[in-house]
């Protein structure tokens, strides 16, 4: 079940975003995607959960259902071409096949639940988009279909939404750990030494006051050996909780004006 929240906002009107942009960077419109917590093509909002904000995501997805505007953001013509709804909300995986086209994708996205993979492998049966039912961790190294291909010819997004980030006890679970670093940063590093422009976005949820520092840190940590720029951004989850996102971006730099609307940039 989808989280019907802000954060779906915040990854989603992030992701198609940096697509639309990376994908231009080339004549061609390609780009090879990496998607580390896959869901279903499409899944019900859950509208349980109280107090989470949803006012931005709720009013997107209305605005998809009306005649498209001079100037909209390129999420909701992304959930008006999608068929998106509430109760029918589309995955990562359907909101950059539908900006890009099937033709234009390349790359990997892991689910482990066998329900949701199931439906996941049927979505991207005879494409050149690999699925997978496994943990994401099990898939970075070489030869994994998170890796980074040889010879990459395309610009490239990296993308992940655990849970959150936390400094628990480490276990192989929806969330990501300080343990993880360098996991992250071996198949980063291929990505980067690639030569091909790309980034990595790493999204987190309802992360609270004294945990942002500890997440911005986690991704300055990834950045620095890489030789990537940073680019924060935000959105309120419930009280004084945030959503957060750290984009690593390795080979270009983001325009001024690439924020979608109603994100918040730099940290908080």
């Amino acid at each position: 079940m989808a989280k019907g929240n802000d954060g779906n906002y915040l990854q989603h009107s992030v992701e198609v975003a940096l697509a639309l942009h990376l994908a231009s960077l080339q004549p061609e419109g390609r780009l090879h995607i990496a998607l580390t917590h896959g869901m279903a093509p499409f899944e019900p909002s859950d509208w349980e959960a109280t107090g989470q904000v949803r006012s931005k995501l709720r009013k997107a997805v209305s605005a998809a259902h009306a005649s498209p505007s001079a100037g909209e953001s390129s999420v909701v013509a992304a959930y008006r071409s999608s068929g998106a709804r509430l109760s029918h909300y589309p995955n990562s995986a359907e909101l950059l096949r539908t900006v890009l086209g099937t033709a234009s994708l390349t790359g990997g996205i892991t689910e482990r639940d066998e329900k949701k993979y199931l439906d996941l492998q049927q979505a991207w049966r005879g494409t050149d988009v690999e699925t997978r039912q496994s943990s994401w961790r099990s898939e970075v190294s070489m030869g994994g279909i998170l890796a980074c291909p040889r010879a990459l010819d395309t610009p490239w997004l990296f993308s992940m939404d655990p849970m959150s980030y936390t400094e628990r006890r480490f276990a192989d679970d929806a969330y990501v750990y300080p343990e993880d670093g360098d996991r992250l940063g071996d198949v980063l590093g291929g990505f980067v030494k690639s030569g091909q422009p790309g980034v990595a976005a790493l999204f987190v949820y309802a992360v609270k006051t004294h945990e942002r520092e500890k997440f911005w840190a986690f991704v300055d940590g990834l950045s620095r050996p890489l030789g990537t720029t940073v680019v924060y951004c935000w959105l309120t989850h419930r009280g004084g909780n945030r959503n957060l996102a750290g984009l690593l971006c390795a080979g270009f730099e983001l325009p001024d004006a690439w924020v979608p609307y109603g994100v918040h940039a730099g940290r908080c």
